[in-house]
């Protein structure tokens, strides 16, 4: 339209293109599947968010986003266009499904799936869960248990020392789980995982909530005399009769 020599746009106001959602899936694995309370669950799809990067301090709405697991605000960790990281809140606990509402632009798109007590994850340092473990050996300082070389300060880790894992899906901790609050030093998962190291069964020393970390477990290990050595050595979890993926650590 031309007013006064001067082209003017009029744009149509009205709701904006809903979310679309195309999986959810284990934050440490990236495999689809049931979701579990109080862990760390990842959702992508398109026109999630209009803009990328974490949040601070876990807030219900980032970049004109919000989720809903069966009624309750899921914290939101990280969002972008296409992919939102969220910690399934614990009060669904002992359901057996959720329907996830993600909304944005005043529209909503759902998605339902199952959930269950366990489906423990390890976090990779590729962030896809495979490959070299996201593993500190317990040490001063603390470093990636890796060849030496491979990440900053990074060396193999030996029999007798202690490893400590990080991961999500490990279930119910014995104490005052709040949905949206990092974990705290000491909250113990209700059931002990077993940990194989190159199929050796380590001594697991702590099993519980990360410290400072939302939605996400710390297990410690003690490194088996009979573990094998090499570069990657395979490392596997199982909690409640689930199986973690296989990540790797370097032992010398």
């Amino acid at each position: 339209m031309a007013l006064a020599g001067l082209g003017v746009s009029l744009l149509k106001n009205g709701a904006g293109s809903p979310p679309a959602v195309n999986s959810l899936v284990n934050s440490a694995t990236l495999i689809a599947g049931p979701a579990v309370a109080g862990s760390l669950t990842t959702i992508f799809g398109s026109g999630l968010a209009y803009n990328s990067g974490a949040a601070n301090g876990a807030p219900d709405t980032l970049f004109g986003l919000t989720v809903q697991g069966n009624g309750t605000d899921a914290p939101l960790i990280y969002a972008s266009p296409t992919q939102t990281n969220i910690q399934v809140p614990w009060e669904l606990a002992g359901q057996t499904q959720a329907t996830f509402l993600v909304t944005r632009n005043g529209t909503t798109t759902t998605l339902t799936v199952p959930l269950i007590t366990y489906a423990p994850g390890i976090f990779a340092m590729n962030g896809q869960g495979t490959g070299q473990a996201a593993a500190i050996i317990v040490a001063a300082p603390p470093v990636i248990a890796a060849p030496s070389g491979a990440f900053a300060g990074s060396r193999p880790i030996h029999a007798g020392e202690y490893l400590t894992l990080f991961g999500t899906g490990l279930g119910p901790v014995k104490c005052c789980e709040q949905t949206g609050q990092p974990g705290y030093s000491y909250n113990t998962t209700t059931t002990l995982p077993i940990v194989t190291v190159g199929g050796q069964t380590a001594t697991v020393q702590y099993s519980g909530a990360a410290p400072g970390l939302l939605g996400a477990y710390q297990v410690n290990i003690l490194i088996p005399v009979s573990a094998p050595t090499g570069s990657e050595v395979p490392i596997q979890l199982a909690i409640g009769g689930a199986a973690s993926n296989i990540v790797t650590i370097a032992i010398q």
